[in-house]
C-alpha cells in the first residue's frame, strides 16, 4: 500500500530550483547588507531591556533606595543615547557609500 505524501518514510519532493552560482564575494556582500546595523541594534535592544528591568525595580523601591535606581536609569539612558548616536553615524556613513555607488551608475540624488 503506498504511503501518503509527507508521511514518514516518504522521499522529499526535491524542488528548490537552481540557486545560481553566486561567488563567495557576492554572498559576503549580501550578508553585509543584511548585517549592517546588527551589532549596534543588539546593543540598543540590550540597553532597552536593562532599562525596562531597572524601571520595574525602581517602581518597587522607596526613599533613598529609589534614588539609586534613578541614577542607574540615568546612566543607562546616557549609554543608550551614545549607542543611538553611533547608529546614526553608521546610517550616515552607509548612506554616503550607497549614494556614491548609485551615482556611479549615473543616477542623480538630491
Amino acid at each position: 500500500m503506498p504511503k501518503p505524501a509527507g508521511s514518514l518514510g516518504s522521499k522529499p519532493s526535491g524542488g528548490g530550483g537552481g540557486g545560481g552560482s553566486r561567488s563567495k564575494k557576492e554572498l559576503k556582500r549580501a550578508d553585509d547588507e543584511i548585517e549592517r546595523y546588527h551589532v549596534i541594534d543588539k546593543t540598543i535592544d540590550s540597553l532597552a531591556k536593562q532599562y525596562s528591568r531597572l524601571s520595574a525595580e525602581k517602581d518597587a523601591a522607596f526613599g533613598k533606595g529609589r534614588l539609586k535606581y534613578i541614577e542607574q536609569e540615568n546612566k543607562l539612558l546616557q549609554q543608550q543615547y551614545q549607542a543611538e548616536k553611533e547608529r546614526l553615524a553608521e546610517v550616515e556613513s552607509y548612506y554616503a557609500k550607497d549614494r556614491g555607488a548609485i551615482e556611479a551608475y549615473g543616477a542623480i540624488i538630491d
